[in-house]
């Protein structure tokens, strides 16, 4: 590696232009329509070139985006209210009929946006008049505001059915238009190019690690965020011509156990894969300390989060005395044959793998024998959805609801339909998840969240790992960058160069 970074330093430097970002990205966005873009480059992206009603902001709270106010005139109904100034990128004014428009083409069976589920709690939209919506809803939702960030505001020539060239060259409200889409490459362009801000964004596929760093070094790059190898954070810092940052995020990694195996369903067993894990030395080596230990699903920066919660230390002595206590005693004491075998799948990324194969080694040291399956990510994906898996590692991105605790541990939520993969059942929790669904005021849903942190963290449905950092590193030069809890790159409204 240092003969590698050694060559190029002695390469001729190129430099990116005076007024373009360039931001290598490891995957690209499957599409720029917002009503299909379900994997985060496509999310991000189409953030900043369409505006929605509500946006979550830095705290993980909704606010006004292309609403100028929110007025919750009951516990089922909302008044929005538009900036008047909000324009399409084709310069056609947004009027209330375009968001009233837009809600219908996302529950169009026509359309089948995944995103139609999150509005069904809506009654009834109306335009009052051009500037201003009513929403009624069919029940009280509290998650419904974050839930309304998803709709984003269409003209008509979205189409329904979609029209396929909306895909490339969508028409939106936001900051940025789409000026180039391709299989390497997708350019944005600035929509109010006043100030000295930089009017272009070029995000470039670069697969490779290792790549996205030396062209970064060569200035064939400007920024990297959440894209940079965690084993090259010293070399970035030892660099001065780069800039490194690196604050707590909400990425939560977990490993989920399957409640219809014998062995796992016996909460003794998952206590004692809790404590044989040692979540620090992780943390330390492979993550090179750009994490923190979790506990809850919600990270510390959620004003949901419970502190205080239960705390798996890592201890072979109590995780081997649980097992014992479960009745899987060690067959042969300090011999080779395990107390029992389990499957552990993940997908075949390099740090997923590397993942999978320390916590292996650690609960080998108790007797459990991990057989590791890696595989391509849709494969491995198919297999999560559908509860194909005795233990398997996943990573929930952006959460900011504690909703988020229904989808995933309802018992009305079991696979393959729901999210529930696991097919874990609390009927207290059920009950608790419904009443948190309908309570609006925070001061009484706090308490309900409160609970269902403390069961879920005690019966271990999901093992809570850590809470990934945002990492990022950019050459000197480059200001106004910011982080945002969720990784997204709203910062490139305001960044200069």
């Amino acid at each position: 590696m240092f003969i590698m970074f050694t060559f190029y330093g002695c390469a001729k430097l190129s430099k990116t232009p005076k007024n373009t970002l360039v931001v290598p990205i490891e995957a690209m966005p499957t599409t720029l329509d917002p009503r299909f873009a379900t994997d985060a480059y496509s999310q991000w992206l189409t953030s900043l070139i369409f505006d929605s009603l509500v946006r979550v902001n830095k705290n993980l709270e909704p606010e006004g985006e292309a609403a100028s106010s929110i007025q919750m005139l009951d516990e089922k109904t909302y008044l929005f209210s538009l900036h008047p100034d909000l324009v399409f990128h084709n310069g056609k004014r947004v009027t209330a009929e375009d968001v009233v428009w837009s809600y219908s083409n996302y529950v169009d069976p026509q359309v089948a946006s995944p995103f139609a589920a999150a509005f069904k709690k809506i009654r009834t939209i109306n335009a009052l008049d051009k500037d201003t919506i009513k929403i009624t809803l069919d029940q009280p939702f509290a998650p419904f505001l974050v839930d309304l960030s998803l709709l984003k505001i269409l003209p008509k020539e979205a189409g329904s059915p979609p029209n396929p060239s909306f895909s490339k060259a969508p028409i939106g409200t936001g900051p940025f238009k789409t000026v180039l889409l391709s299989q390497s490459s997708a350019e944005l362009e600035r929509v109010d190019k006043s100030g000295d801000r930089i009017e272009r964004v070029n995000f470039i596929l670069v697969q490779d690690a290792n790549t996205r760093f030396l062209k970064l070094k060569q200035r064939e790059v400007d920024l990297l965020q959440n894209t940079l190898d965690l084993h090259l954070i010293p070399e970035v810092k030892k660099d001065d011509n780069l800039v490194f940052v690196s604050e707590p995020g909400i990425t939560y990694q977990y490993l989920i156990f399957n409640f219809r195996d014998p062995i796992l369903k016996n909460i003794k067993v998952r206590h004692a894969i809790a404590h044989a894990i040692n979540r620090e030395m992780i943390i330390r080596f492979l993550l090179s300390n750009a994490a923190t230990e979790a506990t809850s699903l919600l990270s510390p920066q959620n004003k949901y989060f419970r502190s205080g919660l239960r705390h798996y230390s890592y201890d072979l002595v109590k995780a081997k005395k649980l097992l014992d206590e479960a009745g899987l005693k060690d067959p042969d004491g300090d011999g080779p044959l395990p107390r029992f075998k389990l499957e552990y799948k993940t997908s075949n990324s390099n740090d997923a793998t590397d993942l999978a194969q320390a916590i292996r080694d650690q609960l080998h040291s108790v007797g459990i024998e991990i057989n590791v399956r890696t595989y391509e990510w849709g494969t491995f994906y198919q297999d999560l959805k559908t509860g194909n898996f005795q233990i398997a590692s996943g990573r929930l991105v952006g959460i900011t609801d504690p909703d988020i605790y229904f989808d995933i541990f309802s018992s009305s939520r079991f696979a393959p339909e729901g999210r529930n993969r696991g097919y874990y059942s609390n009927k207290e929790l059920d009950d608790l998840l419904e009443r948190g669904r309908v309570t609006t005021l925070f001061e009484k849903r706090r308490p309900i969240y409160d609970k269902v942190q403390e069961i879920v963290a005690n019966e271990v449905p999901y093992l809570s790992l850590w809470y990934l950092n945002n990492v990022a590193a950019y050459r000197k030069g480059i200001s106004g960058y910011e982080m945002y809890p969720n990784g997204s790159y709203r910062f490139l409204i305001n960044i200069h160069k």
